[in-house]
């Protein structure tokens, strides 16, 4: 059980590196709103991977809050991003999507 929390935490913490800077560059509301939903998501994401957090219902609500951020931030820059492409966002959404699978995953753990 112990191996398996150790590698719980090392693949959180990969996942959790998000660089929203790229996000800040722009007046677009859409994303202006996904960096606010971001922003929450991963607040979300890290109380709820942290070593202080009991497994059970209040983890479980923190990642089911973090994957709807993320759910609706990514949809918002792909919206943006089918406008105009920009790798930078290509990689924000990709990191995204992956938060979002974590999300999930470790509702059931």
């Amino acid at each position: 059980a112990r191996a398996s929390a150790s590698i719980e935490k090392e693949s959180a913490e990969e996942t959790a590196a998000l660089d929203t800077r790229v996000l800040s560059m722009t007046n677009d509301e859409r994303i202006t709103e996904a960096k606010k939903l971001l922003d929450e998501g991963m607040l979300n994401f890290k109380k709820a991977t942290a070593d202080t957090m009991d497994r059970g219902p209040a983890r479980n609500e923190l990642h089911k809050a973090a994957h709807l951020r993320f759910e609706k931030s990514l949809g918002l820059l792909e919206k943006t991003a089918s406008e105009k492409r920009d790798p930078q966002l290509d990689k924000l959404m990709e990191r995204t999507s992956m938060l979002m699978y974590s999300s999930l995953k470790y509702q059931s753990l």
